[in-house]
């Protein structure tokens, strides 16, 4: 079986990256990976011990707007699904390059299958929220992190082709925290103290209002009880160069950082507040108390709590830790449940002809 696997950022190559491992345990797979121009560096995605092998495919999407970086992600996915002709063309997660793929294989008539599939969030990232659902409309197959996510898929008239099989990017998690360096030491090196900062990861989708909610979100941070350690997507460094936007006190930007690293740094916060659903599952992994800024991706596994920007400082000095028992995200298994049904359940299609 021959899958082509569509990575369009960091964190969608990290989630999926056990999935990618267990694909070429006994398949051949194609890895694109097709970021945008603002993303987090990724080099270190090829070496960090999560098993990805270095793309076959792979380009920087540097359209500004979502429908010219879909339109550009959409003729590159065509040339390469032609090529290659797939059993399957998997998609991760809610980015532009998880509805291109998913489109794409539908015009050609090849299968397609989306992992975590069901999960809405509009309040989080709007744009995010559309190619979730027309991914999931157009896949084969849908690949369910939660039972929450089935049932959102059924409400939408979407059962068939429905597994609910844990999350991908739990296992990710699982494997990243086996690489993870020593606690104290890395806490240390940053300038950190063990349950003596908050976290704040501010991811900023939408960078078309990014201005106006990074200057409520410093405003909200500060005069917090303990010190904010601050993690910017370049998205969001950007906005703030364009913008000169600048720190309040009691508030210092980390560096980038790796998943293990991310891991530690989050594990030894006092909580975190965030915009990424991402940084609400790592969250909960830890085990460390998490306030999302808007609606929460992952209710049913006692995660994060909503707060609009103006409520963040309060609800981070009140919030309780995770309720949850991490059920809702399986048992570590998910990506060789992936795997084993794709394997049962596809058969090789033919390209649609058209003209070019």
């Amino acid at each position: 079986m021959k899958i082509v696997t569509v990575a369009g950022s960091r964190a969608e190559a990290e989630a999926v990256s056990q999935v990618s491992r267990r694909i070429r345990e006994s398949h051949e797979e194609v890895f694109v990976f097709c970021p945008p121009v603002d993303d987090l560096p990724a080099e270190a995605l090829w070496g960090d011990g999560l098993g990805l092998a270095r793309p076959r495919h792979q380009w920087v999407v540097r359209a500004e707007t979502p429908a010219r970086r879909a339109a550009d992600l959409m003729v590159r996915l065509e040339r390469v699904v032609r090529r290659e002709r797939p059993d399957v063309v998997l998609v991760q997660g809610g980015g532009e390059a998880a509805m291109a793929g998913a489109v794409v294989a539908a015009q050609l008539h090849f299968a397609s299958a989306h992992l975590e599939a069901g999960l809405r969030a509009p309040q989080v990232c709007a744009q995010d929220d559309v190619h979730r659902r027309v991914a999931d409309r157009l896949a084969s197959f849908r690949f369910c992190a939660t039972a929450a996510g089935a049932e959102t898929l059924q409400r939408e008239g979407l059962g068939d082709g429905v597994h609910v099989v844990g999350d991908a990017a739990w296992d990710a998690l699982e494997t990243a925290q086996a690489q993870a360096p020593e606690r104290a030491a890395t806490l240390q090196e940053l300038g950190l103290a063990e349950g003596g900062y908050y976290l704040a990861v501010v991811w900023l989708p939408e960078r078309e209002h990014g201005a106006e909610k990074l200057a409520a979100w410093l405003t909200a941070l500060e005069g917090l009880s303990l010190p904010v350690a601050l993690l910017l997507h370049p998205r969001a460094r950007l906005v703030m160069h364009e913008r000169e936007i600048t720190l309040p006190t009691g508030v210092d930007v980390l560096k980038p950082l790796g998943l293990s690293e991310m891991l530690v740094v989050e594990a030894g916060a006092k909580a975190i507040v965030t915009d990424a659903p991402a940084v609400q599952r790592e969250a909960i992994f830890v085990g460390t108390a998490c306030v999302a800024v808007g609606e929460p991706a992952w209710p049913e596994a006692g995660g994060a709590r909503g707060a609009a920007p103006a409520e963040m400082a309060a609800a981070l000095e009140a919030v309780p830790g995770p309720e949850g028992d991490n059920q809702p995200f399986g048992d570590g298994r998910a990506s060789e449940r992936v795997v084993e049904i794709l394997s049962g359940g596809t058969t090789p299609a033919e390209p649609q002809e058209t003209q070019d």
